[in-house]
């Protein structure tokens, strides 16, 4: 039976069928893409918030040590206990950042970056440092653990993220 042969009715209602095919075939394309779309814009947000967080970590960094620089020229008690005020909390606003960033990151590459980067948050104090004991001090204060190794010729005290959290 060829299709010039069907009655008028059955013709159309095939013509109505195959475009209701096609309509339906469009709409699954549709769904799909638009899936496609959703799941694009959810990997954009996730590096987005990563490279918010990595910008966050790197100037609160940044503005530690500039603190530290500022901590030394300290005109007094009160002028020194207000920047390790600010210390401590941008400190504790740095691991806060770091413990987000640990959980966000994926990828044995990001997680091999990451470490590398937590290990280069590393203070080294030598034996012969005249600020030795009041660097040690501010760290037990702010609740860091450190972890004691020998330098090159002397002995060297490494704190280091790597190694271990700030309690």
């Amino acid at each position: 039976m060829h299709f010039q042969n069907l009655k008028i009715g059955a013709r159309l209602g095939l013509a109505f069928a195959a475009v209701l095919a096609l309509t339906a075939i469009l709409t699954l394309v549709g769904a799909m893409r638009l899936q496609q779309v959703v799941d694009a814009t959810a990997d954009m947000d996730s590096a987005i918030s990563k490279t918010r967080l990595a910008d966050r970590w790197l100037a609160s960094t940044r503005i530690n040590r500039a603190l530290t620089e500022t901590r030394l020229r300290a005109a007094d008690a009160q002028d020194l206990e207000r920047i390790n005020a600010k210390m401590k909390a941008n400190s504790a606003d740095i691991n806060a950042v770091g413990d987000e960033l640990d959980k966000l990151v994926a990828s044995a590459t990001g997680k091999k970056l990451f470490a590398e980067a937590l290990a280069r948050r590393t203070i080294e104090i030598w034996e012969g440092n005249p600020y030795k004991d009041e660097i040690l001090n501010w760290l037990k204060d702010h609740n860091y653990k450190l972890r004691f190794s020998t330098g090159p010729t002397t002995e060297t005290h490494l704190y280091s993220r790597a190694d271990f959290t700030n309690s």
